[in-house]
């Protein structure tokens, strides 16, 4: 190969049909070579990660939850590529990975060579369309980490009347169930309004919405106290895991 370059490549996707086709297109140009093609779904996880240069990744969907296991292995080192519808959701946790380019699933073989050539290069692979919606996302989940943010430095007392604040109780309501003066309760929520950054408590429910509806890392905060003893509730664990 004359001194050429080699670059190390992993492919993966759910259909072994597809998986070997891309590997067998790739591998047909010598300055590829094609370290392994797996699920990368359903596989074990990897005892041992190959080093590689690009991941070509022919995925079902971009959302959060399509990410393969094995390519957190490589917390971000390797350089991946998705194949995959360009209307698709982007779950934050592929360019957590390294995504850094797309290919739609109309893209020729010669497209998809053009695309890992770029990647290897230290190139992004996206379209004009693609790279509008990848900034809008960024956007979106910077936005999303700041509410998030304001929302972990509520106290213990401020989450527990968030979590009735959500369900629409008033005040006195709020505190009859806490037990606590409603003059209290008036001033909490004062302090709540103004962590988060809303002028009315009716915004509150549509802003822990859009934090559940967020496709990403927020998930995984550690955003509220929470406690799991006699009489007390678990504090939104539904939005935010831990």
């Amino acid at each position: 190969m004359g001194g050429q370059f080699v670059s190390r490549v992993m492919v993966l996707g759910l259909a072994r049909l597809h998986r070997e086709v891309l590997a067998q297109c790739l591998a047909a140009h010598p300055e590829f070579e094609i370290v392994d093609a797996r699920d990368g779904w359903n596989d074990a996880p990897l005892d041992r990660i190959p080093a590689v240069d690009v991941v070509v990744v022919d995925t079902p969907s971009l959302a959060e939850s399509a990410v393969p296991p094995c390519l957190r292995q490589y917390d971000g080192t390797a350089r991946i590529i998705a194949i995959a519808g360009c209307d698709d959701f982007l779950g934050a946790g592929w360019m957590q990975a390294g995504l850094v380019g797309l290919i739609p699933t109309d893209a020729s073989k010669e497209d998809l060579v053009d695309a890992v050539r770029k990647a290897c290069a230290g190139e992004f692979v996206y379209t004009p369309v693609v790279a509008a919606k990848l900034l809008s996302r960024l956007a979106c989940l910077s936005h999303n980490f700041r509410e998030a943010d304001s929302v972990s430095r509520l106290t213990f007392r401020e989450s527990e009347i968030l979590e009735h604040l959500e369900r629409g109780l008033s005040n006195k309501e709020i505190a009859r169930n806490l037990t606590i003066e409603t003059a209290t309760v008036k001033n909490h929520v004062h302090s709540i309004l103004s962590k988060l950054n809303v002028k009315r408590r009716s915004e509150i429910p549509q802003l822990l919405r859009d934090l559940e509806n967020s496709d990403g890392p927020l998930y995984n905060s550690r955003i509220f106290a929470q406690r799991n003893k006699s009489g007390a509730t678990n504090v939104h664990r539904r939005y935010f895991g831990h």
